[in-house]
């Protein structure tokens, strides 16, 4: 469990005591801005709870005493100390005032805790000030200033003692400069917290900074008091009068550049101040006002459009904004200010335009299209942008433009980006001279574009055609360059990155048109000639020729048109051959030219396109040329991985004729790994309508599975490595399992009684396949970083196994079948309404009408209240190209089941029930083969193998003090301090941001055989290998899904039925991850013994997503006497 900043309070004051007094130089101050640091980060948690006491062995309020005692040490350092300490003990300080202001700001309107400075907190503070005075009073004059901005850090203790206001007040009007400004920055810090010193400071501020005898640093400093005076409405009001009136009577340039900002700062707090601010910022623009104050202007209307919503139209700032725009007089930097304010002042008119704003609307959206095509680059580059992000966040809108503009903007900006990458890509020709800022511009610009074509579906024919031209260009370019440029090494770097920017591009592009289904013969076409190209092209590499070639490998790519019948397998399967040919004699290359790690992202790439060709060329030459024993683990079981998959893709092709060719096709290259896996049944790659047959070539292929499973048990990792890759895997060879067991059970015939075993063997396998959906979709939530489409993978292997589970329990839907009564006392855990709704919560985004056939199939008594429930992961799939097998599927199923139950209402004649059976038996049969030509990829999180975000707990029991362990006599309930600590967490993820849950579970049976010698948490074992992970995350979600809808209360609190208790707690996790809380377990009924809880976490993120934690400990132990 890793320590709070409470519980290393003491060890921090120790060294920074022996810190001080070491005679190290520099030393000392070291430890001072060490401490600093520390402080920062203190002044961040939360108090300590008694949780936290008992959790840390610590003796309430201790941690108090020892800040106070930090803090001394840092008031005697700066007593004692040289100038340096003195500036060092300064600083510490400064941050964390900084701190403290950033937390107050971002807990701004609610209600916040009291910082480590706060006169609650601190409660030496007399002898803080009193020893800082000391140093004011004989101290020289950067001393006094130190000791004043020392005063200012600690004003929420320091602003109510009346001798230090006077002081401040005084070295107002001091004769040092320094000290002057000093006493103006702790002015300041009371006046944020103080309203009856704010008046009295503003009414000598005005004075002040009005005086021609003062200095400029010293009136310059008390400007920034302006800002500061927002104690209250009237005072922010009276502040902001004084100030504009300074305004309007200075002609001096520099105080009125320092007074706007100021102004501005606080009329963006205070939001009744903006308009007035807004009028006033406006009046600097224009011809007559010098160019440093029109900046500063401009600057801060940019800095209001981003923070208050205000009218700008309302003061005619709009119309001076359309003008600097246009302005050729001014500098580019201004118009390009202007830019961007017309840009914010555009997205605030949303959500809803009136008609008469539209107008307004279409001006400034016609400045902004009129910048983007000025000859001025950086001013064009950043109108296009604007325009970009318009057009994203706009989408409808722009659609009713009252000239008709409107509408073609988003072509229009398309077109302008598409030919800014142009721009960007073709210095390629004379790569000496190339900016590798580059990169990042064209990666933001094609971000921009993919963004844009997602919310204008219409720009994806022209954006392809722009790219062929793109190409072009470069071949072209590439034409003229002399050989020795096109090998030169950093030619063909540049060249390669910029190929593969644009294969992502192109690969988040079909990705994109495959989930809304508006693959077209045209868009595929486009992209086969763009990759044509890129074989031509001089530059590319084989890694890139090679990613490219897999582009279009899939068969899941093609599937839609495949479907539609737009093409022919016989096209399809020519293409395959001429592509696949051609990537398999570039990775032959690569291998020989011993390119290893590019061969190895070249295999990643096989397996998440599923080209399990490729991929088992790859990884099975590959997992020869490694000596780390993990890394040839990990190999060997993916070349098991790509066998096995490369088998069901061979097993699965519709006819004799496309299993004849890829055959033939593999026999050319001579591949040893290849014929060790086909030829052991090369003679059965033949016609398989027997499902007998069918089923000894999946044994085959499941073995191979089996390998690849076992191979990455044994690779030499710590922690949960492997994690998601081992859980994956286990799941597949889970779901491939099944799937030969329902093929074997299809493939038995025989009398009445066999046909009674049959399908009571169909329905465990029915609710086997229920509990795998649920698994997979328990999988897609336990990894919060997980991308978009390895989640949408997993989703869709979810769905195919609820489908596989609704089709092998169609018994289960025959009410007159005389077996029935045998299925419900054999399955108590299973029934037709669960198997409906496991399907159909999956279904609602996608098909309504289907869902509504499978309401038709619930009994009155509809589902159990269990049930009622999904989780927003198994809702990832749309109803796009990707599910359209599965909902062919789906269709297929429900209604060959309606049909089924219609059949037996009509006859109860026993040889009917017979043949609605062998019907029921052809569906199922036909639902499995039809899932395994399903196209399988391997989601891309499979090639992550760091570890994973995880937690851990640690629990103990308040009651007692026995280190030993947790224990209770019988009859108690056992009352727990309980801490989860995150692992392994990203710095991307703010930890802060996270709602932690928590269910600790316990039950008889969890009982320890013997008394363990200490309560030291074992590794928790891994989630496929028990139910328990899916049985608490199941309760925990209800739970968590109840008290969000604020009913059922009562089902949703702690509860015991004497068998088990269990407990639900919720965390507010700090940065680190971690959390504290307390809950009580009745284990009251619970007799004498030595029990082990189960338990389970989860959190909630910013985004209100519901995520699940991998436990990376075993539950803690507990005796009961």
């Amino acid at each position: 469990m890793e320590k709070i900043p409470a519980a290393c309070a003491m060890e921090w004051s120790i060294e920074l005591e022996k810190a001080l007094r070491s005679k190290v130089p520099g030393r000392a101050v070291e430890a001072i801005s060490q401490v600093g640091s520390r402080l920062e980060q203190w002044n961040l948690e939360p108090e300590p709870t008694m949780s936290v006491y008992t959790l840390y062995g610590l003796v309430p309020g201790e941690e108090r005493l020892f800040a106070n005692a930090i803090l001394l040490r840092l008031a005697d350092a700066f007593v004692t100390g040289g100038r340096n300490i003195k500036v060092a003990v300064v600083r510490a300080f400064l941050g964390l005032r900084k701190c403290e202001r950033k937390r107050r700001r971002r807990k701004r309107g609610s209600k916040t805790k009291d910082g480590i400075l706060s006169k609650g907190r601190v409660n030496n503070f007399p002898e803080l000030l009193m020893r800082v005075k000391a140093v004011f009073d004989s101290g020289d004059a950067d001393s006094r200033a130190m000791a004043l901005v020392l005063f200012g850090c600690w004003a929420n203790f320091a602003k109510d003692s009346a001798h230090l206001r006077y002081l401040l007040l005084s070295n107002l009007v001091s004769s040092d400069v320094s000290v002057v400004k000093a006493a103006m920055f702790a002015s300041g810090c009371f006046c944020e917290l103080s309203s009856d010193f704010s008046l009295v400071v503003l009414e000598m501020l005005v004075n002040m900074v009005s005086s021609p005898d003062v200095p400029s640093a010293a009136r310059y400093a008390g400007v920034c008091i302006f800002s500061r005076m927002e104690t209250s409405y009237a005072i922010a009001n009276r502040a902001y009068k004084a100030g504009r009136k300074l305004v309007s009577e200075s002609s001096d340039e520099g105080f009125l550049v320092k007074m706007l900002f100021s102004l501005t700062k606080l009329s963006s707090r205070m939001s009744f101040l903006a308009s007035e601010q807004v009028n006033l910022l406006c009046s600097f623009l224009g011809d007559g006002k010098s160019l440093p104050l029109q900046k500063t202007s401009l600057r801060c209307l940019n800095y209001m459009a981003r923070r208050v919503a205000c009218d700008f139209f309302e003061h005619g700032s709009v119309s001076m904004l359309i003008i600097i725009v246009d302005h050729p007089g001014l500098p580019t930097e201004f118009q390009c200010e202007a830019v961007v304010i017309l840009h914010q002042i555009l997205l605030a008119m949303l959500p809803d335009i009136s008609q008469m704003d539209m107008m307004e609307f279409d001006k400034l959206l016609s400045c902004i299209i009129s910048a983007s095509h000025c000859p001025v680059q950086s001013k064009s580059l950043l109108a296009l942008h604007c325009l970009a992000d318009s057009c994203i966040r706009l989408g409808d809108v722009l659609k009713v433009g009252r000239n008709g503009m409107s509408s073609s903007i988003p072509s229009d900006v398309a077109s302008l980006l598409v030919d800014r990458i142009i721009l960007l890509v073709r210095p390629l020709k004379d790569g000496s001279q190339i900016d590798f800022k580059i990169f990042v511009e064209l990666r933001t610009e094609l971000s921009c574009l993919l963004q844009l074509i997602r919310n204008h579906t219409s720009l994806s024919l022209p954006v392809l055609d722009k790219f062929n031209l793109l190409l072009e260009h470069l071949i072209t370019d590439q034409l003229a360059l002399p050989q020795e440029d096109l090998t030169d090494e950093r030619h063909t770097s540049i060249s390669t990155k910029i190929m593969i920017m644009l294969y992502k591009f192109l690969v988040a592009f079909l990705d994109f048109v495959y989930e809304i289904d508006v693959i077209t013969p045209q868009v595929f076409d486009k992209i086969k000639i763009f990759i044509q190209g890129i074989r031509n092209c001089k530059s590319s590499t084989l890694y890139v020729q090679t990613v490219y070639s897999m582009m279009l490998h899939s068969r899941r790519t093609w599937s839609g048109l495949l479907k539609d019948g737009v093409i022919s397998e016989k096209f399809f399967c020519g293409y395959w051959v001429e592509s696949e040919g051609f990537t398999l004699m570039c990775t032959q290359k690569m291998l020989l030219e011993e390119d290893y790690w590019l061969l190895y992202e070249s295999g990643k790439c096989a397996a998440s396109h599923g080209s399990w060709f490729i991929a088992t060329f790859i990884f099975g030459n590959l997992m020869t040329k490694v000596k780390s024993h993990s890394c040839c683990g990990w190999l060997n079981s993916l070349a098991q991985l790509s066998l096995c998959e490369m088998k069901i893709q061979l097993l699965v092709l519709p006819n004799q004729e496309s299993r004849t060719q890829y055959l033939e096709f593999i026999k050319l290259f001579h591949i040893a790994l290849f014929e060790d896996g086909i030829t052991e049944d090369g003679k059965q790659v033949g016609d398989h309508t027997d499902a007998a047959d069918y089923a000894e070539k999946l044994a085959h292929a499941y073995g191979y599975l089996n390998s690849a499973c076992e191979l990455l048990k044994f690779c030499t990792t710590s922690g949960k490595t492997f994690c998601f890759q081992k859980w994956f895997l286990a799941l597949r060879v889970k779901m491939l399992g099944i799937v030969l067991e329902i093929v074997n059970v299809l493939v038995q015939k025989g009398i009445h009684i066999c046909m009674a075993l049959c399908l009571q063997k169909l329905t465990v396998l029915s609710a086997r396949l229920k509990r795998l959906s649920e698994e997979f979709d328990l999988l897609a939530m336990t990894f919060i970083h997980i991308d978009r489409r390895s989640l949408k993978i997993l989703s869709g292997l979810a769905l195919g196994c609820a489908l596989l589970s609704f089709a092998a329990g169609f018994a289960l839907f025959i009410p007159n079948l005389q077996f029935c009564q045998i299925l419900a006392s054999s399955q108590e855990n299973i029934s037709a309404d669960m198997l409906v709704h496991n399907l159909s919560v999956r279904l609602v985004p996608m098909d309504d009408n289907l869902s509504v056939n499978l309401s038709s199939l619930l009994n009155a008594g509809g589902c159990p209240k269990s049930c009622h429930h999904s989780h927003s992961r198994s809702r990832v799939l749309s109803s796009g190209a990707e599910v359209k097998e599965f909902l062919t599927l789906c269709h297929i199923s429900v209604s060959r089941v309606l049909h089924l139950q219609n059949q037996v209402k009509q006859s109860r004649e026993q040889e009917h029930v017979s043949t609605v059976t062998e019907n029921g038996r052809d569906l199922l049969l036909d639902v499995t083969m039809g899932l395994m030509r399903i196209p399988f990829q391997t989601p891309e999180y499979y090639f992550r193998t760091r570890p994973c975000i995880g937690s851990e707990l640690f629990v103990v029991n308040r009651d007692t003090k026995n280190s030993n362990g947790i224990s209770i006599s019988q009859g108690f309930c056992l009352s727990l301090d309980i801490c989860i600590q995150l692992k392994n967490v990203p710095a991307s993820l703010p930890a802060r941001s996270l709602k932690l849950h928590c269910i600790i579970y316990c039950n008889l049976s969890f009982q320890e055989p013997v008394e363990p010698s200490d309560n030291s948490a074992r590794d928790a074992s891994w989630p496929w290998e028990t139910d328990d992970m899916l049985m608490l995350n199941e309760e925990l979600y209800q739970y968590i899904t109840r008290r969000a809808k604020k009913n059922d209360l009562w089902h949703v609190r702690d509860s015991s039925d004497g068998k088990a208790a269990r407990a639900f707690v919720s965390f507010q996790a700090n940065d680190r991850g971690q959390g504290f809380s307390n809950c009580l377990l009745d284990v009251s009924h619970f007799p004498s013994g030595t029990y082990r809880m189960r338990w389970h976490s989860c959190c909630i993120d910013g985004q209100g997503a519901y995520w699940s934690f991998l436990p990376l400990n075993a539950g803690p132990i507990f005796t009961i006497h």
